[in-house]
């Protein structure tokens, strides 16, 4: 292996000194810094790849992506911090927001109204507090959302709903079948979107 010498001169009080360096070892360490800088950066991409792959697995099928960013957005203008729903039972086209107060009870609430090509609609209220005494009497049957969290479903021609409250607040998570509201969606789907719901 051939070694080539570059000098570099200074001058000193006592005269002149010469300096070398070894052109074979800076390509070295320069090769060294590159294969580093891959090494990074392979590893960066590999876990984005992971990071995709992971969110393509938690996502059923039969169920759906939304804009979580419009409702975390609207979600901001609240006093209190619901979760919401990680996806959904229907692709959706439209994401309309509502930020209110409950009549009888005076609760701060959000309505998030998600609407298809078709016009069928899912809404999602959020309830800092209890709903108004009139839903609360409402004839429905009990469903496990989680270990230790039980909500209660209704169901009539015009739609159909899901109540629960955790942490001191009350969510209400209605469909409507637009075209044919004979034809329901299996209550299953419902509770799954309301199992999915984190902050």
């Amino acid at each position: 292996m051939r070694l080539e010498k570059y000098y570099f001169f200074t001058r000193n009080k006592s005269g002149c000194s010469s300096v070398y360096v070894n052109r074979e070892s800076c390509r070295t360490r320069g090769g060294e810094m590159s294969k580093r800088y891959l090494i990074v950066i392979m590893i960066g991409l590999l876990s984005i790849c992971l990071f995709a792959c992971q969110q393509q697995q938690t996502m059923p099928d039969g169920y759906y992506p939304y804009d979580k960013e419009k409702v975390k957005s609207a979600i901001q203008d609240l006093s209190f911090q619901p979760k919401i729903p990680s996806y959904l039972p229907m692709e959706t086209a439209i994401v309309v927001s509502d930020h209110f107060t409950t009549l009888e009870t005076n609760n701060e609430a959000l309505d998030v109204s998600f609407y298809t090509v078709d016009n069928d609609l899912l809404s999602i209220q959020m309830v800092d507090g209890q709903l108004e005494q009139e839903e609360q009497m409402t004839q429905n049957s009990t469903v496990q959302i989680s270990g230790e969290v039980d909500g209660s479903y209704t169901e009539n021609r015009f739609a159909q709903t899901l109540y629960w409250e955790e942490e001191g607040i009350t969510y209400k998570l209605m469909y409507r079948n637009n075209k044919d509201s004979s034809n329901p969606m299996p209550k299953d789907k419902l509770i799954k979107v309301a199992q999915s719901f984190q902050s």
